[in-house]
């Protein structure tokens, strides 16, 4: 028997929210799925700076921005969907790395969530727009914000009622602009080698050992800053206390 477009529903919607599908949605909901099945967790994207996201929404320089107020980002029908009553279903902010609820107090205060407003354009939409909220209203203009992409979509295939053609979409909100991806970190094991090119960007390696020796051989790429205490480097074949660059650009 051919799998139910339910389904598929049911089993996209757990993953998204990730949870293991183990059964029917009339027999067990999304809440009540009990094994983790979490998206794939890239090195490259992580927020390294997460920690001192707080847990209350605040602009932090360097790693929370809020869009907030007149800083709300006005956002542009995506003219790849057809569009319903004249009006687009999905719109993109064009900004990704917003900041999810999931970093609000434990008891989900909600400071991080979105707010969704419509007005004309170039307009300040908390003053002068009108708000819509995730469930709509009268069974209409439900909408889904995608968090990582940036982008919202009425899910419900209905646009709330006072939207039209000329209307736009805003979305307010804090984005994370922290530094991303992972630091390169030698513990104190002894002799350490990287061969090769090593490219080391907008991350700060750094090294506890001091015992053995850290050899990098090859080229050394450095686009950010790299930092080394207590160790001075004259020319491009240096030993150095423990550390070694041999025969590379520094």
């Amino acid at each position: 028997m051919a799998i139910s477009t339910s389904q598929y529903i049911d089993l996209l919607y757990k993953k998204l929210l990730g949870v293991d599908k183990t059964d029917l949605p009339t027999n067990k909901s999304a809440a009540g799925e009990t094994i983790p099945s979490p998206l794939m967790l890239r090195g490259d994207i992580v927020w390294k700076q997460s920690d001192q996201i707080p847990s209350t929404a605040a602009a932090v320089t360097g790693i929370v921005q809020a869009n907030t107020g007149s800083l709300s980002i006005q956002t542009t029908a995506d003219n790849t969907t057809t569009a319903i009553g004249g009006v687009y279903p999905t719109w993109k902010t064009g900004l990704t790395n917003w900041i999810p609820p999931e970093f609000d107090s434990v008891n989900l205060s909600n400071t991080y969530r979105v707010q969704v407003y419509y007005g004309a354009s170039g307009i300040n939409p908390v003053a002068n727009g009108t708000q819509i909220y995730a469930d709509g209203s009268g069974g209409t203009g439900e909408w889904y914000f995608d968090y990582k992409a940036g982008t919202l979509n009425f899910i419900g295939g209905t646009i709330p009622s006072g939207m039209t053609g000329s209307s736009v979409i805003y979305i307010s909100g804090y984005r994370y602009i922290g530094q991303i991806g992972t630091n390169y970190l030698i513990a104190n094991t002894g002799p350490q080698t990287l061969s090769g090119n090593v490219a080391i960007s907008n991350t700060t390696p750094s090294t506890s050992n001091t015992t053995g020796a850290l050899t990098i051989s090859g080229g050394l790429g450095v686009t950010g800053n790299v930092y080394i205490d207590s160790i001075n480097i004259t020319s491009n074949n240096v030993t150095a206390n423990a550390i070694t660059v041999d025969a590379g650009t520094f």
